[in-house]
Formats: C-alpha cells, structure tokens, sequence
C-alpha cells in the first residue's frame, strides 16, 4: 500500500506535538504546505471534539489564542462531524467497551480520544463498503502503556494502525 491509500486520523497530542514546529513556521514551510495539501485531499481528517480540545479557553488569564489554534481554525474542513450514523455506533460501541477505564468523564480537557478512534473504526467500515482501497492510520504521540488504557491499545483491540508523527513523516517521505 503506497502513501496515496492512506487516510490519517490525527489525535489532539500530534496537533499539539506540531505546535512545537510552528515557531519554525518560516523555515519549515513545507511541513505546513503538505499538512494543507493532505488536509484539502481528504487525507488528513479529525474528530471536531479535538478541535474543542485545541482551542483554549480564552476566559482563563494568560490564555491566547496560538498559531496552531489559528491554523486549526482556517482548515477546519479537517474536523469531521461526529453525526453519521456508522460514526456513532463505533463511539458507542467504544464508549460501553471502555466506558470506566479510559475518559473521565468529569474532567474538561482530553475528552476527544474515544471520538478519534470511533473516526477512524467508521471511516475503516465505509472504506470496507466501498471499491475504494484506503488504510485508516491513527497519528497520535501516545505510547502503549500497560498501566493506563491509551489510544494505540484501543485501536489495535479494532484493527486501528497507530503511529506517531515521525512515523507519519517518514511515510510520507517527508524530509524538512
């Protein structure tokens, strides 16, 4: 499977592990002009529930709204709905298998993992009901941690491929 069968699901940590590339947004021109390029060719896709999660609350003091944040914004066609019928099964069907080991439900921030992972299940399931050959890849710098119940152990539990932004680069081809 070439680069072209790929479509990325990205999690908010690769959003945030980019932020960290946006103070070389002069130099590392390309980085921002493949993510756009992906993004525009459908190939790159979110839950909107990690833009929620990007977005910072501008009522805190000393909170601002970054580049990321205003990047984010000005491609938000990347940030899928989350109102398919395929997509909220699979959130379901996440939600009651993980239902008291993965999201607490009472914190506010880092509530969009089971929504990245119920994108990339539905998209797979459409890409099994169609001619169209795509593998659905989760970016995410989560690790497998045998502790805490985390992204790559859910996605693998579906058959979900996981890998973090080098790999995702280095998949690509990408040399900056």
């Amino acid at each position: 499977m070439n680069a072209l069968d790929i479509i990325y699901v990205f999690d908010t940590s690769s959003f945030i592990e980019l932020k960290k590339f946006s103070e070389y947004s002069d130099i590392l021109v390309s980085l921002w002009s493949n993510l756009e390029h992906l993004a525009m060719k459908g190939r790159l896709i979110s839950p909107k529930k990690v833009l929620e999660d990007l977005i910072p609350d501008l009522e805190k003091p000393g909170t601002k709204n970054d580049e990321l944040v205003a990047w984010a914004k000005n491609h938000n066609t990347l940030f899928q709905d989350e109102e398919d019928l395929d997509f909220l099964k699979a959130l379901a069907e996440i939600t009651n298998k993980y239902k008291q080991t993965w999201v607490d439900i009472d914190s506010e921030k880092n509530q969009s993992d089971p929504y990245v992972v119920a994108l990339a299940v539905s998209r797979k399931k459409k890409q099994r009901e169609t001619l169209i050959e795509s593998e659905i890849v989760v970016v995410t710098e989560e690790s497998q941690d045998f502790n805490r119940l985390k992204i790559p152990k859910v996605c693998n539990d579906f058959g979900i491929r996981c890998v973090n932004l080098h790999q995702f680069f280095k998949e690509e081809g990408w040399k900056f």
